[in-house]
């Protein structure tokens, strides 16, 4: 999937250890130029994934599962930015007492 299609969840599937894992990729390289709509970008894909989440709109999917937590992992293709890390431990401080956590993989 693409970053840009900020309305689709890339993948999601439950693990071993009672966690439904979200996938998120984002391929774009970080453009200094272009930083803050890279960031706009991942702020609404990641705005996407949380409302999936507390909605329990997974519960379609996985009506069967009491999921402990719901983990959204982040694969950057590139080296993230210091805003971008900035914002992301923001994010991940707010959305923690909803037991949702955030796990960042950088690849590149």
């Amino acid at each position: 999937m693409s970053l840009k299609n900020v309305n689709i969840i890339d993948g999601k599937e439950p693990d071993l250890s009672g966690n439904l894992i979200f996938y998120l990729e984002d391929e774009l390289e970080w453009n200094e130029n272009k930083e803050k709509e890279h960031l706009l970008l991942l702020q609404d894909k990641l705005n996407t994934y949380l409302s999936y989440i507390q909605r329990g709109d997974y519960k379609k999917d996985y009506p069967a599962y009491n999921f402990r937590q719901a983990i959204i992992e982040i694969k950057f293709h590139y080296n993230i930015t210091e805003h971008c890390k900035r914002y992301l431990q923001l994010v991940q401080r707010q959305i923690e007492e909803y037991a949702i956590k955030l796990e960042v993989y950088v690849l590149k």
